[in-house]
């Protein structure tokens, strides 16, 4: 008899022969230097595998329908804002809330763009998005106060400034220093160039504009 047992018989006419045996994988070779059955070890691979698999095709799914739906989503969305945007008091009350105090204008040694506002003025509506947007450009190297000229708690401010219009903007310089004042709507690129005067200390160039000319309307009396 030959080293290793007999010899496999050959196979019979119709039967393919037999086939050689899976070499074991690496974890099934721990598995068996461990005591523990290769068999089972390899069936723990094979149920891994299938829950791996399924959790990839049910994310190959979520990110087809997300795909899908994605564009959708974001048009509504985006339509969605444009039909309920920000009300002008909103953004109006959200400036004078966020304002700065008089204490903190005075010190802290920066130019300060100032509003007297009311909610029935219907030219300071007009340019709270304007303004908030010059704000959110601007800051924090320039104040931005908004008063409620219409709130009887500021009445010592509005008598201090001699509001008798509305709006009124009023542009002070780094010492609190009054620069220039205008009562009336205010384009935002307008403002926005003073404002870039008084950070680099140049002249501001819109000093003495009728903006009454420009806006093509009066102001609302106070």
């Amino acid at each position: 008899m030959a080293a290793g047992g007999p010899p496999a018989p050959p196979p019979t006419d119709g039967e393919p022969p037999p086939s050689p045996p899976r070499p074991l994988t690496a974890s099934e070779l721990v598995a068996a230097r461990l005591g523990r059955d290769p068999a089972a070890e390899r069936r723990r691979q094979e149920a891994a595998a299938a829950i791996r698999d399924a959790a990839l095709a049910k994310e190959r799914t979520r990110d087809r329908t997300l795909a899908v739906i994605g564009p959708a989503i974001g048009a509504a969305l985006y339509f969605l804002v444009a039909a309920n945007p920000v009300s002008p008091l909103t953004i109006l009350h959200q400036l004078d809330a966020s304002s700065p105090t008089p204490e903190a204008v005075a010190a802290s040694n920066r130019p300060t763009v100032m509003e007297f506002y009311a909610d029935w003025c219907a030219a300071c509506r007009d340019g709270a998005a304007g303004l908030s947007l010059l704000e959110a450009r601007y800051a924090p190297d320039v104040n931005f106060v908004l008063v409620d000229a219409a709130n009887e708690a500021n009445a010592a401010l509005v008598d201090k400034w001699g509001v008798d219009g509305i709006p009124r903007l009023v542009l002070l310089d780094r010492r609190g220093a009054v620069l220039t004042n205008f009562i009336g709507g205010v384009p935002k690129e307008i403002l926005a160039e003073d404002i870039d005067a008084m950070l680099s200390g140049k002249p501001l160039p819109n000093l003495g504009l009728d903006m009454s000319s420009i806006m093509g309307g009066g102001d609302d009396d106070y």
